[in-house]
């Protein structure tokens, strides 16, 4: 499992100080991609290289809000890997309190939108991640 730490800032809110409800994808993208990041993963080169990794799908579920001025964390790990694709589950905390947990699907493909093998150093990144669950 990834730890990846935030702080709930103005910009995250809607008026009344909660969190609102698309930035929680953006907060689990920054999550997925510090893990990439953290395991020497170059995810700009591979773009450059013409390895693009879209979401493909989206599970969201909502527990409790997120409010301004909050420390959360997002933990991700792995539910499926395959040749071309990875789905990861990614949750979001407040110490111990589940705010959001998520279960999303990424491809990999190429500029042409066509389904490509995942690259070997991700993929043993991803398989990493899927011993420490």
């Amino acid at each position: 499992m990834h730890t990846y730490k935030l702080r709930i800032y103005y910009k995250d809110t809607d008026c009344g100080n909660v969190v609102y409800y698309a930035r929680y994808l953006e907060f689990f993208e920054a999550a997925r991609m510090e893990f990439l990041q953290s395991s020497s993963v170059d995810v700009a080169e591979l773009h450059k290289r013409g390895v693009i990794f879209p979401v493909v799908e989206v599970h969201l579920k909502y527990h409790a809000s997120a409010h301004l001025g909050e420390h959360l964390q997002v933990c991700t790990s792995i539910d499926n890997l395959r040749s071309c694709s990875v789905t990861l589950l990614q949750t979001l905390y407040r110490d111990e309190k589940k705010l959001v947990s998520a279960s999303i699907r990424l491809g990999c493909i190429n500029p042409q939108g066509k389904p490509i093998r995942l690259p070997n150093n991700v993929e043993q990144a991803f398989r990493n991640l899927y011993k420490k669950r």
